[in-house]
């Protein structure tokens, strides 16, 4: 079995403006910067690749999430005595938050999962992906990787054992 990768795309190296890739401004104010960056460079991924096959399945990666949005939510139910809380930061800081917006945004009814384990996440996404080309479940996937490491949150990932293995701030779309 033969896969190939026909399309890499970085939001460092975005070709389209983010506006363009999510236009819905009252959308693109409430997502945090990772979440933001991971889907416009999802959408630009999918745009890219264009109509050679039909995205049958949407599989991401991360290693800590969207651990900024979790910080923030932790920050204001202690300052706020778990009294008026904002959910979004909570609902932002799900591990799918990046999946789900792509496959919602661009009108995606097929298999959505995201692998959330430390530093092996996007190989085990790379793994699924290869598993569902190779049972014949999916034609092609869109696979990508979503994290970002805080200053803050490097304390979580020492206390923790991560601090060598965590990915970098760095989010990477490919279509197999």
């Amino acid at each position: 079995m033969k896969l190939y990768v026909n399309c890499i795309t970085s939001d460092a190296g975005l070709r389209r403006d983010i506006k363009e890739l999510i236009p819905e401004m009252n959308l693109r104010r409430r997502m945090s910067r990772v979440v933001k960056s991971g889907v416009a460079a999802g959408i630009e991924s999918l745009l890219e690749f264009g109509d050679r096959a039909a995205v049958e399945a949407v599989v991401t990666a991360t290693g800590l999430g969207c651990i900024a949005d979790s910080e923030k939510f932790l920050d204001s139910l202690i300052a706020n005595e778990e009294r008026m809380l904002n959910p979004t930061p909570f609902i932002q800081s799900t591990f799918n938050t990046v999946g789900a917006q792509i496959a919602l945004l661009r009108g995606l009814h097929c298999y959505n999962t995201t692998y959330a384990n430390r530093w092996t996440s996007f190989e085990n996404a790379l793994t699924d992906a290869a598993l569902r080309i190779g049972a014949g479940l999916s034609r092609a996937v869109l696979v990508g990787r979503s994290t970002r490491r805080r200053r803050r949150s490097k304390r979580y990932c020492n206390a923790s054992g991560w601090h060598s293995r965590a990915a970098g701030a760095n989010r990477r779309y490919s279509s197999c």
